[in-house]
């Protein structure tokens, strides 16, 4: 539905020019818009759209896991079931592995308050991602996406299974005696650089190298803009180690550095940079993952 000519009840440029002077000062009345998720102003008109919401859809309780896939589709009460569809696609290593489409007669169907229900699972691969289309009458009404958000298919995790098969190598570096001394302190830095390299972090490795080796001795950066940040240091000038990090990574213009997080039974340290204030452990799901094995290799 339109309406009147919204220009009237917000001249520009004065609009604009009031919104800059307010205490909680915005842009423009476009970014106004956008942050109370007003919508796009188009054309000239006052525009009120009503839109509801479809009567079939993906069942949201869809999910992945492991080799198995349970779907579904959710349905008005009053309809067909037999007019309904289910169709799927099956990726796997960035390629269809599977489509097709179960007619509502062969899904498994309950009632709910307003709705009916039908379901149905079967086999994929380790790490699949499926897309689900909910039809009716021929006629596509809901797409969706699924994947198990604790296993996807990770490529560099392949090489290093090619480099080091069954991780003997991988589990050898991670459990030296301590204290590490020659040999043995590389073979651990080099671990730790192959894991934040599994999870996609792109580390340099400072020491194994001797001109390096009492600075930091891995400095990994991940893919977020701003990037957070992760550096490792072991012996016992671990706290000295990253002092001139936290000095410099301000004036770079990145996040603070969080203190070192000290690991039991050891002098090894990890300090993060993270995309706000200073924090006790790191926002990114890897980056945790990364100071606990981390600490618990080091501690067990």
């Amino acid at each position: 539905m339109s309406g009147g000519s919204w220009a009237e009840l917000v001249p520009q440029p004065d609009s604009d020019w009031l919104l800059k002077a307010a205490d909680a000062l915005y842009d423009s009345v476009y970014e106004l818009c956008q942050v109370y998720e007003l919508g796009v102003l188009n054309g000239d008109l006052v525009l009120i759209e009503i839109v509801a919401r479809t009567a079939v859809q993906v069942l949201a309780a869809s999910e992945v896991k492991g080799t198995s896939a349970s779907l579904g589709i959710w349905m008005a009460k009053g309809l067909q079931r037999a007019r309904s569809r289910l169709g799927f696609r099956v990726f796997s290593n960035g390629a269809v592995v599977n489509r097709g489409a179960i007619s509502g007669t062969n899904l498994n169907w309950h009632d709910e308050d307003i709705a009916q229900v039908g379901t149905t699972a079967f086999d994929v691969p380790v790490g699949a991602i499926v897309q689900r289309i909910a039809s009716y009458g021929d006629h596509a009404h809901d797409v969706q996406w699924r994947a198990n958000g604790s296993t996807f298919q990770n490529p560099r995790t392949a090489i290093l299974a090619m480099v080091d098969p069954g991780q003997q190598l991988l589990r050898g570096y991670f459990q030296p005696d301590v204290p590490l001394k020659g040999k043995a302190a590389n073979d651990f830095e080099t671990a730790v650089g192959w894991l934040l390299w599994s999870l996609r972090f792109s580390p340099a490795t400072f020491g194994t190298h001797a001109k390096t080796r009492d600075t930091l001795d891995i400095v990994a950066v991940s893919r977020p803009t701003p990037p957070a940040l992760a550096s490792f240091a072991t012996g016992t000038r671990t706290c000295t180690r990253a002092t001139p990090l936290g000095q410099y990574v301000p004036e770079a213009g990145l996040p603070n550095l969080e203190s070192p997080l000290p690991c039991s039974g050891s002098t090894r340290t990890l300090a993060c940079v993270g995309n706000d204030a200073p924090r006790k452990t790191p926002k990114d799901a890897a980056s945790a993952w990364v100071v606990s094995h981390y600490c618990n290799t080091v501690a067990g």
